[in-house]
C-alpha cells in the first residue's frame, strides 16, 4: 500500500485513506465492488475528500486484517499496486 496515503487518526477510530495517486475515481465504490469492503466516500466530507475514503478501524483485528488483504488483492489484481 505504499502508493496509498494514510492520515493517522488523532484520538478516534476512523482514518482517511487517500487513493488519489492510483487514479480511482470513486475508491469507496471500487472497494465495495472489487474487494467487498464497505468504506465511506471521502466526498461526503466535502470536495477535499475526493479520491479518499474513511475507514472505521473499530473492529476485531482479524477482521481488519481481512479487509486490508482484500483491498490489497483487488488493487494488485487490477495492476494498481
Amino acid at each position: 500500500f505504499n502508493k496509498v496515503g494514510y492520515i493517522k487518526p488523532e484520538g478516534t477510530y476512523i482514518a482517511w485513506l487517500d487513493f488519489s495517486s492510483l487514479g480511482i475515481n470513486d475508491p469507496a465504490d471500487y472497494m465495495l465492488k472489487q474487494a467487498h469492503v464497505a468504506l465511506t466516500d471521502g466526498r461526503e466530507c466535502g470536495i477535499i475528500g475526493a479520491g479518499c475514503v474513511r475507514m472505521n478501524f473499530a473492529m476485531p483485528y482479524p477482521l481488519l486484517t481481512i479487509c486490508f488483504n482484500r483491498m490489497f488483492d483487488a488493487l494488485h489484481a487490477d495492476g494498481l499496486l
